[in-house]
């Protein structure tokens, strides 16, 4: 839902690109904006990433309406279940593509997203994590990026504003 939350919030904290504001949605994850501290100076952000188990569960739930196989099951545990996501990754995705997006209702419709970008994310899960924990990559990178922001639980974003001001 693209709204102009985040110009908003911008606005209200009187900075300008603290949040990424575009005209497609890009603030796809919970952002929390607090103080800077010693640990974590003016400027950084923190990304808290999901469990791979939770993500697996969750892919789980997103190819389930999809199989023909009432007993479908991912594999729980972690390595045998991103093998199994490597060899078949490519037999779901042809096969959730060729879903027609106007067919599907909106619960299914999210769903059949949701497992798109966990097939491609998820067996990149530490390639992914790496990548933006080495590079401390802009809210704006992340935020645009389905794949990994589908693996983000949230972000922190860490200011030195003068928020009393805003109040008086």
């Amino acid at each position: 839902m693209k709204a102009g939350k985040s110009t908003f919030i911008n606005t209200l904290l009187g900075c300008g690109e603290l949040l990424p504001v575009n005209e497609e949605r890009c603030t796809a994850a919970h952002t929390v904006v607090t103080f800077a501290d010693t640990n974590n100076p003016a400027g950084s952000m923190r990304i808290v990433w999901k469990k791979r188990s939770e993500l697996l569960q969750e892919l789980q739930e997103s190819l389930q309406p999809f199989s023909e196989d009432t007993s479908f099951a991912i594999p729980t545990d972690e390595k045998n279940a991103v093998d199994w996501i490597k060899k078949h990754q490519s037999h779901w995705t042809e096969h959730l593509a060729r879903l027609d997006d106007w067919d599907l209702k909106p619960d299914l419709l999210n769903k059949k997203q949701d497992a798109m970008l966990l097939l491609e994310a998820l067996p990149r899960y530490e390639k992914i994590q790496t990548d933006y924990e080495r590079r401390r990559g802009s809210l704006t990178q992340i935020m645009t990026d389905e794949s990994a922001i589908r693996l983000v639980d949230h972000l922190k974003s860490y200011q030195d504003l003068p928020l009393y001001s805003i109040l008086i």
